[in-house]
């Protein structure tokens, strides 16, 4: 059995949109599916994963599925869309995607190998991919070639992304997604109004980090449990916020406090964001960058995808042969915050609308002092770009915390 290592990058990946009733129903099956994703991870440090780029690349394979392992793909990732229909559907929810999320797929087959017709066209016209050919047998120079590649997608963030001793005779090919978002705040925060503060992290210790301050009229929403903002990109040519979930009570659990594990509510705390209002708000969030590296095959196997993983998989979709299984499956996510804007990579149908809102002599008060749940969500497809949390502002790791640190 030769294998189809599979790749997703959180700062990459394939994007969708929703335009119509089908263009919805993929959105809410990619937001599902990568809600319960980061519901099963392990979560006690910062944390980031993207649910569009990992699903994304899982369509990519599923377009390919055949039998059974079709079947256990589409009902893991609660596609109820034929097949036949997937590819149309996820090209028309990724045209609605803004110009400034950039996207990047590829698919790396060796040269002695080869891929039907059909699935060559479902690579180009729905994915928007390209093919290349490349020698498996010479691992390091492949995977040179595949970095060079996420490393051009990915504003030049992520780099040595593949592992050359993963590669080698029976490799047949690789898929790889990216998703790059770099823009501006649309209400920036003053550099003079950013200060020394406190955090208490979710050990109860409290750590000295940077704290930004702004005073702005912002989507907002609140309950007795919990505080919600959001703060539109700008630069993206599309309707995208950076969203800040904050428990008014410190949690142990945060993303349990609220995920709806009801199978019967995949939207869960997304539905928050159909109650934002515009309010003046002062707001104090911390900056802080994280990085993050996951193997997926445990939590592909937890969301009940197997055959895809041994030797009963089918994909003849893809080269006409039943002898191709998913072997590797590496997701990595970046982020970094500060007063400019937002710079996130990673290899996730009803419009934004607001409430008519009163202005208040006294901005409501939001200090993001304790643990948080955030997200980045493209509005336009009701897509999750990014999810995760920040559990310690000061608490830095990977390459791009290195530069940043070097930087500010």
């Amino acid at each position: 059995m030769r294998r189809l290592i599979f790749l997703a990058l959180l700062a990459f990946i394939s994007p969708l949109r929703a335009e119509d009733a089908k263009d919805n129903t993929l959105a809410n099956s990619f937001n599902h599916t990568g809600m319960f994703l980061y519901y099963i991870m392990d979560k006690s440090s910062n944390t980031i994963i993207s649910p569009l780029s990992i699903n994304a690349s899982l369509v990519m394979a599923y377009m390919g599925a055949r039998g059974q392992t079709a079947h256990e793909m589409a009902s893991s990732l609660h596609l109820t869309l034929p097949q036949n229909q997937l590819g149309d559907a996820y090209r028309k929810m990724t045209s609605r995607m803004g110009s400034g999320v950039k996207l990047g797929t590829s698919l790396w087959v060796d040269k002695n190998a080869s891929i039907i017709p059909s699935y060559q066209t479902t690579i180009h016209e729905d994915f928007k991919g390209v093919i290349e050919k490349v020698d498996f047998m010479k691992p390091q120079s492949a995977a040179t070639k595949m970095d060079d590649w996420i490393n051009n997608h990915s504003g030049g963030k992520i780099s040595r992304f593949i592992d050359p001793s993963s590669l080698g005779k029976s490799t047949k090919m690789v898929l790889l997604n990216t998703l790059f978002i770099q823009g501006s705040w649309q209400n920036p925060f003053p550099t003079q109004r950013s200060s020394g503060g406190q955090f208490k992290t979710s050990g109860g210790s409290i750590v000295n980090c940077r704290m930004m301050n702004q005073k702005s009229n912002l989507y907002y929403f609140e309950d007795q449990n919990t505080q919600i903002v959001a703060l539109p990109i700008e630069g993206l040519n599309s309707n995208t916020s950076f969203i800040v979930f904050l428990p008014k009570k410190e949690s142990a659990h945060l993303y349990n406090f609220y995920y709806a594990q009801d199978e019967s509510k995949p939207q869960g705390f997304i539905s928050y964001l159909d109650k934002f209002e515009k309010k003046d708000i002062n707001l104090t969030l911390p900056k802080f960058i994280v990085s993050q590296k996951l193997d997926l095959k445990p939590l592909f196997r937890s969301l009940g995808i197997n055959a895809a993983l041994n030797d009963n998989a089918n994909f003849s979709g893809i080269d006409g042969k039943k002898d191709l299984l998913i072997s590797q499956s590496i997701h990595e996510s970046l982020l970094s915050i500060d007063e400019g804007g937002i710079f996130a990579a990673a290899s996730s149908g009803v419009t934004f609308s607001l409430k008519s809102f009163r202005e208040t002599d006294s901005p409501i008060e939001m200090n993001v002092n304790h643990p948080f749940l955030y997200a980045i969500y493209d509005f336009d497809t009701n897509l999750l770009l990014f999810l995760g949390e920040c559990l310690n502002p000061s608490e830095q790791s990977g390459p791009l915390s290195k530069e940043a640190s070097a930087s500010s």
